[in-house]
């Protein structure tokens, strides 16, 4: 995995039969660790909370990239339809896009960037909360 748009092109959207629509599941990481090895993971976690935490701790063990997927329902009045959130780290800089598509078709739609979305820095905010929880920076909100 090269980059973050192999990693995007790489993100399967498929038919969930027990919700008879498609979505994105399990979610997905690739980190690069600081001896340069790839590793993928499936985050079968159920919040994105816990999925947040466990890039954390790649970005915190020395990870030179690391990309990750998280699916998120629509946000009315934002992103009208299913997402799925991409958070990449370069070593340097934190991006996050989203990849919106059609539920009952599974049709990929046009990417957003967190730059052009009110919604999306919301979700960044939380991730980077989580991530300073996480490192002990700032104090968990109960």
């Amino acid at each position: 995995m090269n980059n973050v748009q192999e990693f995007k092109d790489w993100l399967v959207i498929d038919h969930q039969e027990q919700f008879n629509q498609f979505g994105h599941f399990p979610f997905q990481m690739f980190f690069e660790d600081d001896k340069g090895k790839g590793n993928f993971a499936a985050l079968l976690l159920g919040k994105s909370e816990e999925c947040y935490k466990v890039f954390h701790k790649a970005m915190r063990d020395g990870a030179q990239r690391a990309y990750m997927s998280v699916d998120f329902p629509p946000m009315e009045g934002h992103i009208d339809t299913d997402f799925i959130a991409v958070f990449s780290f370069d070593g340097k800089k934190m991006d996050l896009v989203a990849i919106p598509y059609n539920g009952e078709t599974g049709e990929r739609l046009p990417e957003i960037s967190y730059q052009d979305s009110d919604v999306l820095k919301q979700i960044l905010r939380h991730f980077s909360q989580v991530c300073l929880e996480e490192a002990g920076v700032i104090k968990k909100e109960e």
